[in-house]
């Protein structure tokens, strides 16, 4: 800037100080006083107030400076003194025009006033986030409990009018807010004074319709005028009924007996017109929606008292039966035996059905209560037993009460949250921690004889890590163990996560865990897989492909970090397994020295290739280093191929085609591509990359005869529905389609094949098109065969025949969304990467509103799009 710009004429800043704060002085105030109010110190009031001879003798208009080491207002002051800063910058741009045309940065004028409006912004951002978090605890009225919380913050900066606004403004903004989310008092007040004016006219309408001093026509015009006006009378007090459901629902949150917990509210809520009944009965019907709300996802104490009260009822009636039976009143009429017993067993069943009601019931709750703690069955006791104990007393109950509580700590157990489970484990590593503090101590001693305890603290804290290390794995172990083998993975799986969620959050821990859940679940994996392949044999490498396969099977519960944990452990076996593919001599019919097959006749290689390619698919999903595992896969397979195997002929080519038509995707193929290319294998990479194009084509004819074929089967049920349609009503067109069916069953199981295997097709694309969009393909520039690709993707994935097939699957919408999410957990986890699951000729998932559903009218209407005859593609294998 210029030499006497505007720099030069900023004025001086004024006495906002960050630690002290000025007060007017009221009638009666002492700087004693001030200081004791204000939680500051005497001696620090008196000297920051010299001018004032006596502390006792001050009266208004005066005002003191009271010193703060309250960190919100000197944070609060510190930001306004900035904002008023930026302020008079930008003023002294206003005020002198002559210095605004001598800056050689004319962008300064902008600049400054950007910097004020941005200052205020970040002060007003930060009073509205302190009152935002007060309204989170606070009780209705929410507007006059954060009142106290408003008035502190402006008390920070009372000499600043700007920071006064700014507050104003905050707490307007935050008023808007809870009046869409939850109710202010304000809010309510309005919609009830609202509503008593639709109901004042309603009243005046009626007089009017029987006003004898109106003409007939008048009274009618009155009555009609009254229907309008009840209309807007009954819409007026459900604006108020909503909301005050909508702060009864809030103030109850999520926990189960919610109800309990909004208590206070709704009778604060109550206490604000208590003598006006049509108020009274909107307020009853929000609790009833609040409460039907509550019972949908949890337990209410209104729905439990009630069941606790059926069953002491019951248990009551059998009572009676019984003493009736056992010692019958002579002058009460005799029943027969038969009607005897059968009465009996009527209130045994009756009793037995509360009773476990109430169970069921009362275990649902506490285990809600407990949900997410460590040692739940210590945690939940007093809240337990503070709901349970207005519950009636007698022995059924009592018995109800505990057998749930006993039930509750059996799940806990299974879970592996008690003080018996996960409290051994933590226990076993802090005693390992204790140890390993021994020895640190004796190291750091100089005192020799600790010194000469080293070696046995060694050896203690090595056996302490070690028996920790151990009872961590015999968990997780036992959990998998215990369920059938689909769910073993995820049992596992499961365990370690919560151990590593509740358990110590400290490093060793941390990492034993995830030790025992390598030797539980991944090494038995990556060992059947390496086994597998060293059992030798002419098929070593399909049985070593196939186990790696159902190692990362979702089918069997494995997720994708788990999946990418077994496919890195598996690297050296696929590496094998790659020069295997690479050998053509070792894939001849007649073995060693026979004579070469073309690719078409040697389903064992493109069993192993498709199997190697959806297990690497699988890792690939994982949030944390699955594209890193897909290009490590990507290198032991060319690795392991022997010099010019890629550029020989179409082998891979071939290969990259099928695995996609086994629905492995693109992934592998087109990180094996771009290793070639690294590499200078120009040939090789071409190779690749047509054969993921020949996939595309493969991919789309496949669709078109899926539709094709799914059409010809639902064919006879549209025709006999549009007949059903011309001849009757909607409804009993339904049940005479219903009729159709059930008498059709081998047109029910034909359908439903043509349906899965139209579904299936368009996961397929869906996954295909993710795994080879844009972002997966850049690296492939400069490869011969690149632009091609790309056109046989997007004239794949813009078909309307295709589009078709993938927005009636369900498993293509999932696999949308499932990659999806992995992209954006993935950008969450690293900031600097490029959100971009799909392109712009990726298919899109279908709108939320259109969702699947079964029933056979909807899906025999899938709308028609071009469906040319194509030669069918090869037939798709099994995924084992």
């Amino acid at each position: 800037m210029m030499r006497g710009g505007p720099a030069d004429l900023v004025p001086a800043a004024p006495d906002i100080r960050p630690t002290e704060v000025p007060r007017a002085v009221a009638p009666g105030d002492t700087l004693t006083g001030i200081s004791r109010t204000a939680n500051a110190p005497v001696g620090g009031t008196i000297a920051n107030n010299a001018q004032i001879q006596n502390p006792d003798l001050i009266r208004p208009p005066e005002v003191v400076l009271v010193p703060t080491s309250d960190p919100a207002t000197i944070n609060t002051r510190t930001q306004v003194a900035t904002a008023e800063a930026a302020d008079r910058r930008a003023a002294v741009f206003d005020r002198t025009p002559t210095a605004r045309m001598l800056s050689e940065d004319r962008a300064a004028v902008t600049e400054a006033r950007t910097n004020a409006r941005d200052a205020w912004t970040t002060v007003e951002t930060g009073v509205a986030g302190e009152i935002r978090q007060a309204g989170e605890t606070a009780r209705f009225p929410v507007d006059e409990t954060t009142r106290p919380t408003v008035e502190a913050i402006r008390a920070r900066v009372p000499e600043s009018p700007t920071f006064q606004e700014r507050v104003t403004s905050a707490n307007q903004t935050v008023d808007r807010e809870w009046r869409e989310t939850r109710a202010t008092g304000a809010q309510l007040q309005e919609l009830t004074d609202a509503a008593r004016q639709r109901d004042a006219d309603l009243a005046s309408l009626k007089r009017s319709a029987i006003d004898p001093a109106l003409t007939p026509q008048e009274q009618r015009i009155a009555r009609d005028d009254a229907v309008a006006a009840r209309a807007l009378s009954d819409e007026a007090w459900g604006g108020v009924r909503d909301a005050a459901q909508r702060e009864l629902t809030l103030s109850g949150g999520a926990e189960p007996f919610a109800d309990r917990t909004a208590a206070p509210t709704l009778d604060a809520i109550r206490a604000t017109n208590p003598n006006d009944p049509r108020f009274q009965q909107a307020v009853t019907e929000a609790a009833d929606g609040s409460e039907a709300a509550w019972r949908a996802d949890t337990t209410t104490s209104t729905e439990l008292s009630a069941l606790a009260t059926q069953a002491s009822d019951a248990d009551q009636e059998l009572t009676a039966l019984q003493t009736e039976i056992t010692n019958p009143d002579p002058s009460a009429p005799t029943r027969s035996p038969i009607a005897t017993l059968s009465a009996l067993n009527a209130a045994e069943q009756n009793a037995d059905g509360a009773r476990q009601n109430l169970e069921t019931e009362l275990t649902s709750g506490l285990l809600d209560l407990g949900e997410g703690e460590a040692y739940p069955e210590e945690t939940t006791v007093e809240r337990y037993d503070l709901l349970t104990q207005e519950l009636p007393e007698n022995p059924t109950v009592e018995r109800a009460v505990a057998d749930a509580r006993e039930g509750a700590v059996e799940t806990w157990r299974a879970q592996g949250v008690t003080r018996d489970t996960l409290g051994v484990v933590v226990s076993e590593y802090e005693q390992a921690r204790d140890a390993q503090a021994a020895l640190d101590a004796a190291r750091a001693s100089a005192d020799p004889a600790d010194a000469a305890r080293i070696p046995e603290l060694e050896a203690a804290a090595a056996r302490e890590l070690g028996e920790a290390d151990a009872e961590a794995e015999r968990q997780i172990q036992g959990a998998h163990d215990a369920v059938e083998p689909e769910m073993a993975v995820t049992a596992g799986v499961t365990r370690a996560a919560t151990m590593q969620t509740l358990g110590l959050q400290d490093e060793t821990f941390q990492a034993g865990v995830d030790e025992g859940l390598t030797a539980v679940v991944i090494d038995p994996r990556v060992e059947a897989v390496r086994d597998a392949y060293g059992a030798g044999g002419p098929n070593a490498a399909v049985d070593a492909a196939a186990e790696l396969e159902r190692a990362t099977s979702p089918d069997l519960g494995v997720p994708p970090e788990i999946a990418r944990r077994v496919v890195d452990g598996s690297l050296p076996t696929i590496q094998s397994m790659g020069r295997d593919l690479g050998d053509r001599i070792s894939w001849t019919q007649g073995g060693p020295g026979g004579d070469n097959q073309s690719i078409q006749s040697s389903p064992a290689r493109r069993e192993v290739f498709s199997n190697i390619a959806l297990a690497t698919d699988r890792a690939s999903l994982a949030v944390t280093g699955g594209p890193q595992t897909t290009r490590s896969v990507a290198q032991a397979m060319v690795d392991g191929a022997r010099g010019g195997a890629f550029a020989n002929g179409g082998d891979y080519r071939e290969l990259a085609a099928l695995a996609m038509e086994d629905g492995a995707g693109a992934g592998l193929q087109v990180a094996m591509a771009g290793v070639l290319h690294e590499r200078g294998d120009a040939d090789g990479a071409t190779n690749v990359v047509e054969g993921v194009a020949e996939g595309f084509e493969r991919l789309r004819e496949t669709a078109t005869e899926r539709l094709d074929e799914f059409r010809q089967v639902a064919d006879p049920l549209v025709t006999v529905r549009q007949d059903f349609n011309d001849l009757m009503t909607p409804e009993q067109a339904d049940a005479a389609t219903e009729r159709y069916l059930q008498e059709h069953p081998e047109f029910v199981a034909g359908f439903d094949a043509a349906y899965e295997a139209l579904a299936e097709a368009g996961a397929d694309i869906q996954r295909a098109a993710f795994t080879a969009n844009d972002p997966a393909l850049a690296p492939l520039a400069g490869i011969e065969g690149v632009r091609d690709l790309r056109d046989a993707r997007n004239g794949a994935v813009n078909d309307p025949g295709v589009a078709s097939v993938v927005n009636e699957s369900p498993e293509a919408r999932s696999e949308a969304v499932h990659r999806t999410l992995v992209a954006e957990a993935r950008a969450i986890a690293d900031p600097n990467a490029i959100v971009n699951p799909g392109s712009s000729s990726t298919p899109r998932a279908a709108s939320p509103r259109r969702r699947f559903s079964r029933s056979w009218e909807r899906r025999s209407r899938i709308r028609r799009g071009s469906s040319a005859n194509t030669a069918p593609a090869a037939s798709r294998q099994s995924r084992r």
